[in-house]
């Protein structure tokens, strides 16, 4: 699917990244830890490890143009401002839109649907479904700049909140 994208939403800043800005083939969501696993002394199997949903880690770099980067910075920046002035939680949260990467899942759909035209629901099995979500993040450090000529490059490390947008 051409035109994808991932979109940042923190009041009235907003900033869209589209597919042709990141550089690298890997995939930006990813998930934070995987549960370890080992056989005990008699063979049995065990698990270790968190025993709720991992939250996804939004990482990547991008090529911005001057305007991008300073939104990007600005995002970044109005997050720690509310943060560190203890506002609730829904105030410093950022809103995420990706349509880079299908969101997988047993069951009914957690989180929200991405807008139009990503807003279809693919069948995987009769229990597994597949879609575009919505997601709040928090910034996990500052963002990288660094500029290459007439641009400048951004790395974005995000994690997502145990908040999820309804659907």
């Amino acid at each position: 699917m051409s035109n994808q994208y991932i979109s940042f939403t923190l009041g009235d800043l907003s900033l869209t990244i589209y597919d042709y800005q990141f550089a690298g083939d890997a995939f930006p969501r990813l998930i934070v830890e995987q549960p370890a696993s080992q056989r005990s002394a008699y063979g049995n199997f065990v698990g270790y490890g968190r025993v709720y949903e991992a939250p996804h880690i939004l990482v990547f770099s991008a090529f911005l143009e001057w305007d991008e980067w300073k939104l990007l910075d600005g995002l970044y920046r109005r997050q720690e401002k509310r943060r560190q002035a203890r506002e609730p939680v829904a105030n410093v949260e950022t809103l995420v839109v990706d349509t880079t990467t299908e969101f997988q899942e047993e069951g009914s759909r957690t989180r929200a649907l991405a807008p139009a035209p990503f807003n279809t629901v693919s069948n995987i099995s009769a229990t597994e479904i597949s879609y575009f979500a919505q997601y709040y993040f928090r910034f996990t450090q500052p963002p990288k700049f660094n500029r290459k000529g007439a641009r400048v490059e951004a790395v974005v490390a995000l994690e997502e909140s145990d908040r999820k947008v309804a659907p």
